[in-house]
């Protein structure tokens, strides 16, 4: 039985990863304002058939003092029960996961890479962390050079559809995908890489690379699940699942699952540059209601620098506004840390980090 208290951004991925363990949830907080030291205040006798406790800190807005209070408090009475501290917005030589450590809580997981938060937290769920892993929690950095890394509100990014198609077939559409959701891995985000068309190009990738179908369904590479060749009912069984992001190759546009696309959370279109496919372009434009095109974001790969701003002008000549992203030559995107305007694409979705200096709670005595 697990009691768990998350933030709203990390609860969906934690509350999946109790329930894919095979453990019950016995309650749960939500909330990004909780105040850890009431609650075991007030909640303390009714806590007897917890198993194990997770705490996510990202969660709270007590100070690090009282959260130290609540833990011992807890413990005095439950001495038996695991408790699991999710540290997403702190690092190593933190002074707090110092003195729970000094507790004997070995159980701290600290990473915001959501695969690496839920392999972590599986691991403590099921099997639980030793002495000698948690060893490097033990020393804290010197009061003056102690900092946390502190993130803006993240915002609650679960099951979020980024649709890409493209203006014709072979156009870079497949390659736009793989190299987005590579650029999203490596910020830390659970990926899903889902092909709604029949060119087959996924099957291919895996063959090339010899990776092994999970569950008759999907494949993973470099942390990124790859779903090939799958039909309607099966992007939806996809889009349940808890992935951070979504990211689904509808192929040319005009062949594909247009009023699934227009669904998306986000859309991309890949547009060749050349006269001949800014023709295929001009019928999606004279297919699509003007609202909807202005919605989308336009990504042309391989352009000439000096042929960049007569897209920009072209894109103009349309008396509306477009977003337009120039996509320069990328071999191997399969561990792209980096897509071009993705802070502006999914700024709905991408918070901005900045590094504080952390002032400590605790007082320390003279001569220590």
């Amino acid at each position: 039985m697990i009691y768990y208290i998350a933030s709203e951004p990390y609860n969906e991925v934690i509350r999946t990863t109790i329930t894919e363990s095979g453990h019950l949830i016995l309650g749960q907080e939500v909330s990004n304002e909780f105040y850890l030291l009431k609650f075991i205040k007030l909640k303390l006798p009714y806590l007897t058939d917890v198993e194990q406790l997770v705490i996510d800190l990202s969660a709270l807005r007590d100070t690090d003092e009282d959260i130290l209070q609540a833990i011992e408090n807890f413990r005095m009475m439950y001495d038996a029960t695991k408790i699991i501290i999710l540290a997403t917005n702190r690092r190593a030589g933190d002074e707090l996961l110092s003195n729970l450590f000094g507790l004997g809580l070995y159980n701290l997981v600290l990473t915001d890479d959501y695969v690496k938060l839920r392999d972590e937290l599986s691991y403590c769920i099921t099997s639980g962390k030793s002495f000698r892993d948690a060893v490097g929690f033990k020393e804290m950095e010197p009061e003056n050079e102690q900092k946390i890394v502190i993130q803006e509100v993240k915002q609650v990014i679960n099951k979020v559809m980024i649709a890409v198609a493209g203006s014709q077939e072979r156009i870079g559409t497949t390659h736009t995908c793989i190299a987005l959701a590579a650029a999203l891995r490596s910020k830390g985000y659970m990926v899903a890489l889902a092909e709604y068309n029949l060119s087959g190009d996924y099957e291919r990738i895996r063959e090339s690379f010899g990776e092994e179908i999970i569950e008759n369904t999907y494949y993973t590479m470099s942390g990124i699940d790859y779903y090939p060749g799958i039909d309607e009912k099966a992007l939806a069984n996809v889009l349940g699942k808890s992935y951070n992001f979504i990211i689904v190759d509808f192929g040319a546009y005009l062949k594909a699952d247009q009023v699934t696309y227009n669904k998306a959370n986000v859309r991309l279109m890949v547009c060749g540059s050349r006269a001949w496919e800014l023709e295929r372009m001009q019928r999606i434009f004279e297919n699509c209601p003007v609202s909807m095109l202005q919605e989308i974001h336009y990504v042309f790969p391989l352009v000439y620098e000096e042929h960049k701003s007569d897209i920009i002008s072209s894109m103009a000549d349309q008396e509306l506004s477009f977003d337009v992203t120039f996509i320069d030559y990328l071999p191997y995107p399969y561990t792209a840390s980096d897509f071009p305007k993705i802070q502006e694409i999914l700024k709905d979705y991408l918070p901005q980090q900045e590094t504080k200096k952390k002032k400590s709670f605790f007082r320390r005595k003279k001569g220590t």
